[in-house]
């Protein structure tokens, strides 16, 4: 007898939601390592877009990045943007990258966090929000860039492990059921 719980993944993404969320407020204004930031929003949005495709990357992506515009100090609805053009681009699959290719996912996360943080600092630098070109885009976009991958490695595994109701026979573990599907 296969047991489905259909909402389970929207469980797993919730809980996913509340952490970063939580995560962003008390530990990211906090930790600055050589320049670069802590983007518990990205994590969620690239998270999400991987494991759920671009439909739930775009509304993860869209109040991620409204969250952190209202959190943070910096111009409205340019961390939005951003994430919601991240979530739809990294989401674009429609499977579950993080559970099938791990490694993959952990490239696409650093190779997209690293590239959206070094464009969030032209943005930056555009709207004369910061003012020297290797301050905003090589120590702070691409610190937080890298330190937002290193951050996200953790969540990959935990979300790879996780099982998102798909039933006895569609574990990643493997069953005696299997030659059933």
């Amino acid at each position: 007898m296969e047991i489905r719980d259909k909402y389970k993944y929207h469980r797993v993404i919730a809980m996913l939601a509340i952490i970063c969320a939580l995560l962003q407020l008390m530990f990211a204004p906090h930790i600055h390592i050589l320049g670069g930031a802590l983007n518990f929003m990205m994590i969620l949005t690239v998270s999400v877009a991987l494991i759920g495709g671009s439909r739930y990357g775009c509304c993860t992506g869209f109040f991620a990045g409204l969250f952190y515009d209202l959190t943070t100090s910096s111009p409205m609805g340019l961390m939005m943007l951003l994430l919601t053009v991240i979530g739809f681009v990294l989401g674009s699959s429609e499977r579950n990258r993080v559970v099938e290719q791990i490694v993959d996912a952990i490239k696409m996360t650093f190779a997209v966090s690293i590239a959206s943080n070094m464009l969030y600092g032209v943005a930056l630098l555009m709207l004369h929000v910061e003012h020297s070109f290797v301050q905003a885009v090589f120590i702070h976009g691409l610190m937080t860039g890298v330190i937002t991958a290193l951050f996200a490695i953790p969540f990959m595994f935990i979300l790879s492990r996780t099982d998102m109701g798909q039933g006895f026979a569609g574990r990643a573990g493997g069953t005696r059921f299997r030659s059933i599907r």
